[in-house]
């Protein structure tokens, strides 16, 4: 019993998580979780990368832009006359003077972030030397390293390097003053330490983290409370789905603030409708067919019963009526059967290749026995051929014809023409036509109009049209006409 008791509280405990998995707000706010929390670390690590390239490139900018400075002065004095009169060694030796005092003014007037160093023609240091020059730095390793790098040709004028001093590294960029005369300002040398990122983030992940965490907890909150401005109101409309089950009047008349659920509330409405009308339309039809079996077979009992018991002594009369009256119920009960398998997809169709005007011939030469005081006319512009299923069509084109020539006065006109892919016949009579109360319901199943047969001759035209992939309309002649019409849409090719 302990076991059993186990086992049932561990599915019950399954079926609450797969429940929670299933939750449209357990999935929002997962999805919704999961891109806070990589776009968050995302920003992170594109931070990290970012100030790693950032610190890389101010460092290089700032090594040639010094470079750059030293070019400008030295082309800026080399339009001085007192410098480019002659060729000489002394106006050689002083133009390179007037360069590193220029340049010396230059480093005191504005800041500089890295090291210059400046040699003469035998890679001595010549700058920095007194205390008052700025950027005084411990600059022997580096002096060396530069020094080397001029005298094996590492180091080039005006490109700049990367190079690697004491588990530092440094951007390194040289610009030469153009003399083949011995000068005391011949290599100038910039050099700018790379920062390393990570001694920074060594201070900032701690932040990070924080931040991080406290971005992740808000906007979870956040995006949980979404998540359940969506999921109650579905969560609502469920339940008041649920409540009106059964009911007759089953209709959601409460609002909602998404456009969604308002939709899917209309949604629901209209299908709701159209069941409680097919619902209706089915009660009805079992009501009216059970009515229209009803009738032949109380007839066709009692007759049968009257000759039995010899009560009705014209045996020939009843074998007529009851002839007559099963004659109508297996009528009704093919037509009721006909419907139900094109309303299923079961009704087999079997096309064929037919000439419309014989067809139409047909048709009227079996339907002409009916009232021989009513005369029915053809009309056809051309022969035409149409390929669809004989004996449907027959059917539908018989059971308007049989609905006119029950109330026309004295003539029925069939005209036949085309538009280049379907067939028009136009069938009309010179009867009263229809009420305008009953016009809205022609084609619907068991409706009678004034003079009615079984309320289900039209509704087979309606459903066997469409089911041959055509369509139908009724209505009345325009006065000074009097009458009905019925106008026929069919596909050459079915």
């Amino acid at each position: 019993m302990g076991l059993w008791l186990s086992n049932e509280r561990t599915k019950a405990r399954r079926d609450r998580i797969n429940m929670i998995g299933k939750s449209i707000q357990t999935r929002l706010f997962s999805a919704a979780f999961l891109v806070i929390f990589m776009m968050t670390f995302g920003v992170g690590i594109t931070f990290f990368l970012s100030s790693r390239w950032y610190v890389q490139y101010t460092a290089r900018k700032e090594t040639e832009h010094l470079i750059r400075m030293v070019q400008s002065e030295s082309d800026r004095l080399s339009t001085d006359p007192a410098y480019t009169s002659s060729d000489s060694k002394e106006n050689t030796r002083a133009f390179s003077k007037a360069l590193l005092r220029s340049v010396r003014l230059q480093l005191r007037d504005q800041p500089y972030n890295g090291i210059f160093l400046v040699f003469n023609s035998k890679q001595k240091l010549v700058f920095p030397k007194s205390s008052n020059d700025r950027n005084i730095y411990p600059i022997s390793a580096l002096e060396e390293q530069c020094r080397r790098m001029i005298q094996s040709g590492e180091l080039i004028s005006g490109k700049t390097s990367r190079i690697l001093l004491s588990e530092d590294f440094w951007y390194i960029s040289m610009y030469v003053f153009p003399s083949s005369t011995p000068v005391r300002a011949k290599y100038f040398v910039s050099v700018v330490q790379i920062p390393d990122s990570s001694v920074f983030w060594n201070y900032t992940w701690k932040l990070y983290l924080a931040i991080l965490l406290a971005s992740v907890f808000l906007s979870s909150f956040l995006v949980w409370g979404i998540a359940r401005t969506i999921s109650v109101p579905i969560q609502h409309l469920c339940l008041q789905i649920q409540r009106i089950n059964g009911e007759t009047d089953a209709q959601i008349q409460d609002s909602y603030s998404l456009n969604e659920l308002e939709a899917l509330k209309r949604s629901y409405n209209q299908m709701e409708e159209m069941i409680r009308r097919s619902e209706e339309e089915k009660r009805q039809f079992f009501q009216n067919a059970s009515h229209d079996l009803k009738t032949p077979l109380a007839s066709i009992t009692g007759y049968s019963q009257g000759i039995v018991s010899n009560v009705i002594k014209d045996h020939q009369k009843a074998a007529n009526i009851i002839l007559s009256e099963s004659l109508r119920m297996t009528d009704l009960v093919e037509s009721i059967l006909s419907l139900s398998k094109m309303d299923s997809h079961t009704f087999d169709l079997h096309p064929t290749d037919l000439e419309v005007m014989e067809f139409l011939d047909e048709c009227v030469d079996i339907m002409s026995t009916i009232r021989r005081d009513c005369v029915i006319h053809l009309e056809a512009a051309r022969p035409l051929m149409i390929h669809t299923d004989p004996e449907l069509l027959k059917r539908v084109i018989q059971n308007i014809l049989s609905n006119c020539l029950r109330y026309a006065d004295h003539e029925i006109l069939i005209r036949m023409s085309t538009d280049g892919n379907s067939l028009i016949l136009l069938i009309q009579d010179d009867g009263p036509g229809f009420l305008e109360k009953d016009l809205p319901h022609i084609f619907e199943r068991f409706y009678k109009g004034d003079g009615g047969k079984n309320g289900i001759g039209l509704s087979i035209v309606w459903t066997g049209i469409h089911y041959l992939g055509g369509s139908i309309t009724a209505g009345n002649r325009a006065v000074p006409e009097h009458g009905a019409y019925y106008q026929l849409l069919l596909p050459l090719s079915f």
